[in-house]
Order: C-alpha cells, then sequence, then structure tokens
C-alpha cells in the first residue's frame, strides 16, 4: 500500500499546495484506482463530502483510503481536518463501507 501511496505523489506540485485524494479499493482491498477529490491553495482544500461519496459509490468500492498532505510539513491535524474526518466516518456507518482514515 506505501508502494501506492508514493505513486499518488506528484513530486512536481504536491508540495506546492493541498490536495486531497482517495484510493479505492475493491472487496479484496486491491486498488480500483486513485482519484484527486480536490486541489486546494497553501493552507486548505475544499472537500466536498457528496462528490466524495459518488466517486466511492460509483467505482463499487467497498473500502477506501484518504490522503491528504500539508505543504506546510505541520504534520498535527487542523481543526477543520479533524472535523471533516469525523463527518466520513458518520457517514460510512450507514453506507456499509470501510476506510483506513489518513490525515
Amino acid at each position: 500500500m506505501g508502494f501506492l501511496l508514493r505513486r499518488m505523489r506528484n513530486k512536481d506540485t504536491i508540495e506546492l499546495f493541498e490536495e486531497f485524494k482517495v484510493l479505492l479499493l475493491n472487496n479484496s482491498n486491491i486498488p480500483l484506482g486513485i482519484y484527486t477529490l480536490s486541489k486546494g491553495g497553501i493552507t486548505s482544500t475544499g472537500v466536498d463530502l457528496r462528490l466524495l461519496f459518488g466517486v466511492i459509490l460509483k467505482s463499487g468500492a467497498v473500502s477506501f483510503i484518504t490522503v491528504h498532505n500539508h505543504p506546510s510539513k505541520r504534520l498535527k491535524p487542523s481543526k477543520p481536518d479533524i472535523a471533516i474526518y469525523k463527518k466520513i466516518v458518520q457517514i460510512i456507518k450507514t453506507k456499509n463501507l470501510n476506510t483506513l482514515l489518513n490525515n
């Protein structure tokens, strides 16, 4: 899985602005694809949960991993980061999905 996450990284741009991506997995945890949900600025990027779950459900994924970077290199999640991940957890409880949240 680490190989895939490193592959998702665009060395030319990933550190310049914040990005939010989702790695879509099938029932055997084999990757179906990687989707860039949003690209933002230096300090934030928007996450539209309708788009996130639309992509997950349309892909047929049963599991997913969300990832995003912090161009500042700060490892501690921000309050907005924590809030969005709490919302994701609430939604997956109702959709019979599995996730490994990565902040």
